[in-house]
């Protein structure tokens, strides 16, 4: 049993996804108005001591919830705020990506698609 199963039964595995302010694309234009400090950083914890990711169905579990806090963390807005629409994409792809790399899981990283690669 790997270390990151021994960490999943015990029950005390978490992963937290952040959504940097430069992400979403804030940065850049208020950095430039001056005296703007980036808030914090929005997270949210995403529990999988309760699955087995020794298993393709525990991995895509876990993948379908990282999926999920990255849309709550970075945001969906419409496509007709196109350049919001495109900085929450890039923030959910760096948030997904950041969070399979984390969890260190062969199964998870299986089932990720890497950002760009889909058509």
């Amino acid at each position: 049993m790997n270390t990151a199963s021994k960490a999943l039964h015990k029950g005390t595995a978490r992963l937290t996804l952040l959504a940097l302010a430069a992400s979403l694309g804030c940065a850049a234009g208020a950095a430039n108005a001056g005296g703007w400090h980036a808030p914090s950083a929005p997270s949210v914890s995403v529990r999988y001591d309760d699955l087995n990711l020794d298993t393709v169905t525990g991995a895509r579990t876990l993948y379908s919830r990282i999926l999920a806090a990255a849309q709550v963390v970075c945001g969906s807005p419409d496509i007709g705020n196109f350049p919001a629409f495109v900085a929450a994409r890039n923030c959910q792809k760096e948030a997904v990506a950041r969070a399979v790399h984390e969890v260190h899981n062969e199964k998870l990283s299986a089932i990720y698609l890497p950002p760009f690669s889909r058509g």
